[in-house]
């Protein structure tokens, strides 16, 4: 799974602020595509009810994991060219966010998912 780093814990924004950082982050990890606008429409409606208040840093994370869930459903489901390169990067992603986690640094993890996935990872490495 990649966990995404939202924002700050000080920096609280609306559900309408949130979003489109988001996608931007998941752009970068899987490339432009229908996941991403499949999972921005989706977590806009799913957190509808909380308006336009400002959300705490758990909300936010709340909203990013639901938000990267419905991107890596939609991606997973993908079957044309556009989706079987996003689902490609989304494997480079996993791989180096887990390698990250184990302590590797951030270039030769980039650079271990690249070998390991034939040259698939997104913006600055995807983690």
């Amino acid at each position: 799974m990649v966990q995404l780093s939202l924002m700050g814990r000080d920096d609280n924004r609306t559900l309408a602020e949130t979003v489109p950082i988001l996608v931007q982050q998941w752009v970068c990890r899987l490339g432009d595509g229908p996941h991403v606008v499949v999972a921005a429409r989706a977590t806009s409606a799913r957190f509808s009810g909380w308006g336009s208040r400002e959300l705490t840093p758990r909300e936010q994370a709340r909203v990013a994991e639901y938000f990267g869930g419905v991107v890596r459903r939609a991606t997973m489901r993908a079957n044309d060219a556009e989706g079987l390169r996003a689902r490609k990067r989304l494997v480079a992603a996993t791989i180096e966010a887990d390698l990250l986690s184990a302590g590797w640094n951030a270039e030769r993890a980039a650079a271990e998912a690249v070998r390991a996935t034939g040259g698939a990872l997104g913006c600055a490495g995807a983690a």
